[in-house]
């Protein structure tokens, strides 16, 4: 995908997180302890507020719509029942009934400060940050230190692209509450939107500490990791968000590409024929879909959809890459060998084609074509430990054996994913 749709994909999934509701705290694996707690004490209305809220973080919206009206039977006068039953519409991204109920909770307490945070919490569910702010400059003004009018501000400055604003935001609010996982959710959100991949993971993971069964948090650290190249981590974090909430389809597609990368192109290849099923001609599923098919060796079926792929997005990285590999798998060199170039012009920061045409050219018996690629392979990723190997393999194919023994050692120190010890072998068979 080229690096401005990425961006603006990533400012979509930022403000669909933060309007979904100010704290997350429960999953679908939490419910049980829930439920005991508040039967368990039918007169504390923090318990059954905990229940509310794990209901809808598990996607029970019915239910939770149900309990909340319950409640505010048993609490005709509580500014928080209202509040939290909005989130059964913010949820689902409902802004009419949503603002309607922040509405009711207004007329009910016209000087509470959860009037204005849920009035602001409806403009960001609408997408009017511009909106929301007269309704958090009314909510702060009327209680400062409150903690969801604290987070509310810092979200909103994050959705206008104040970033510096929102970051200090945040820090004043975990100054004041240092368990909050929503602040430590927004700083990864943050950091991940302006590409800081070590920081967004960092304060991902903290916020999962915090909220350990939070399928909102385990969604953006699985996203995170799969930005920084950890697939894996991504596969855990992203099938747990999908078990956490019911009929949750935000992480499914994520967790296909991450499980495709970890080398499950069978789980993959399912995932994303079901996806595609739902959204269909989407060019970033087709793409990853035909990169499946190439894996499991269905070249006929992979060439269909790859060209289907192209067709729905012509300068689509993925969809070029897959179809290299495709070329490769079908022995068609010099096609393979175009295609990867072609692929590598469209993220001229990403060195995975360059290195993917070096290993062919080695395959082929072509050093100096390797050689030539991993120079600007490297170029982009000169500590790739598996670029520094394959540079060594083409020199000492080249008959260059203390140059190769050098490239082998700075592989060894190099980073990625690397058989160390084949390669501690070849520099043995140096000597």
């Amino acid at each position: 995908m080229p690096v401005g749709e990425n961006v603006k994909l990533q400012a979509v999934i930022v403000i669909l997180v933060v309007v979904l509701g100010a704290t997350a705290s429960a999953q679908e694996g939490a419910l049980p302890r829930l439920r005991e707690a508040a039967k368990a004490n039918p007169g504390q209305l923090s318990a059954q507020l905990a229940l509310g809220k794990g209901l809808v973080e598990a996607g029970r919206y019915k239910e939770a719509d149900g309990h909340y009206k319950r409640l505010a039977k048993r609490h005709p006068d509580s500014p928080e029942v209202l509040f939290e039953a909005v989130g059964v519409d913010l949820a689902q991204d409902d802004y009419r009934r949503g603002r309607a109920a922040c509405a009711k909770l207004q007329r009910a307490h016209p000087d509470h400060v959860l009037g204005h945070v849920c009035m602001a919490r409806a403009f960001l569910t609408w997408r009017r940050s511009s909106r929301a702010f007269e309704h958090i400059d009314k909510a702060v003004a009327t209680d400062p230190k409150n903690i969801e009018a604290q987070l509310t501000r810092a979200d909103a400055l994050r959705i206008q692209g104040r970033f510096d604003e929102a970051a200090k935001a945040y820090k004043a609010l975990l100054a004041a509450d240092a368990g909050h996982a929503d602040a430590h959710l927004g700083l990864g959100l943050l950091a991940r939107v302006q590409n800081r991949k070590s920081e967004a993971v960092a304060e991902l993971r903290k916020a999962l500490e915090r909220a350990p069964e939070d399928p909102d948090v385990q969604l953006e650290l699985g996203r995170a990791l799969l930005d920084s190249g950890d697939a894996k981590g991504a596969v855990e974090q992203l099938s747990r968000a999908q078990t956490g909430r019911r009929d949750f389809g935000a992480p499914a597609l994520e967790l296909h590409i991450a499980q495709l990368q970890v080398g499950d192109a069978a789980a993959a290849e399912a995932g994303l024929a079901r996806f595609l099923k739902e959204h269909p001609k989407h060019p970033v599923a087709t793409a990853h879909y035909g990169s499946a098919l190439v894996t499991l060796g269905r070249a006929d079926e992979a060439e269909r959809i790859l060209s289907e792929a192209l067709s729905l997005a012509p300068h689509d990285f993925d969809t070029a890459l897959a179809l290299a590999k495709l070329y490769e798998a079908t022995g068609r060199a010099e096609q393979a060998f175009t295609q990867y170039r072609s692929a590598a012009d469209l993220d001229v920061r990403n060195a995975a084609p360059l290195i993917a045409a070096a290993r062919l050219g080695l395959a082929l018996k072509r050093p100096l074509l390797s050689g030539a690629l991993l120079d600007k392979a490297l170029s982009r990723a000169p500590d790739s430990a598996e670029a520094l190997a394959l540079y060594g393999d083409a020199l000492s194919a080249r008959g260059e054996k203390k140059a190769a023994r050098d490239y082998y050692q700075k592989a060894l120190k190099g980073q990625g994913e690397l058989d160390r010890a084949a390669v501690r072998k070849r520099i043995d068979a140096l000597r």
